[in-house]
């Protein structure tokens, strides 16, 4: 094994520029887009209605095994699972061994969860879906952490980090429709075994 090198905490970093929304300049827009239907909702409000709408994406990306797809044609979000095709240092027990030691998800069988953006489906024939981008929040991302490893059988195993996710999102709908049944065997209280439909 190699010797671990702890890193210089007081080295300069570079920090990505930070871009928060203005929650002002969309409340004016909405207020302008809908005169006195919404004089009523401040910006606070606002903000609220919007963090609540990202938490209820959030947990629909991990509840539901086929991700979801945003309003207005703007994309679909997945978490799907990809094979580790890096090694990541275990920071913490590296400096209380003092040679590199790696993660190897044991408890994922070395699977990582891997959140999909695509906006590339015949449904999405928008003139600017290319310049869209999706960029999880610190939230999801340790949400996702989080729940993975407790039911990471349920999502779908790419082999490549090139899986075009697009392709086969509509297609297959037995397959989503037997693992809806599949789910709802595993409640046995529900389960009707004479139930065709």
């Amino acid at each position: 094994m190699t010797e671990y090198k702890q890193p210089d905490l007081k080295a300069p970093r570079f920090r990505k520029g930070r871009s928060d929304m203005n929650f002002w300049n969309l409340t004016l827009a909405l207020k302008k887009k809908y005169p006195g239907k919404y004089d009523h909702i401040n910006q606070r409000d606002f903000k609220k209605v919007i963090v609540a709408f990202h938490q209820n994406i959030q947990e629909e990306v991990i509840n539901n095994r086929d991700g979801i797809e945003f309003p207005e044609y703007m994309g679909m979000l997945k978490l799907v699972s990809i094979p580790s095709f890096k090694e990541w240092v275990n920071i913490p027990e590296s400096k209380r061994l003092g040679q590199v030691v790696t993660h190897k998800n044991w408890e994922t069988d070395g699977y990582n969860a891997k959140i999909f953006y695509s906006s590339n489906s015949h449904r999405y024939l928008v003139a600017n879906r290319r310049l869209w981008q999706f960029d999880a929040v610190r939230q999801f991302k340790r949400l996702v952490s989080r729940e993975y490893p407790l039911d990471w059988k349920k999502y779908e195993i790419y082999d490549s980090m090139g899986a075009h996710v697009a392709a086969g999102w509509h297609k297959d709908k037995h397959r989503r429709k037997a693992y809806a049944v599949y789910q709802q065997i595993l409640n046995i209280d529900t389960y009707n075994e004479f139930d065709m439909n």
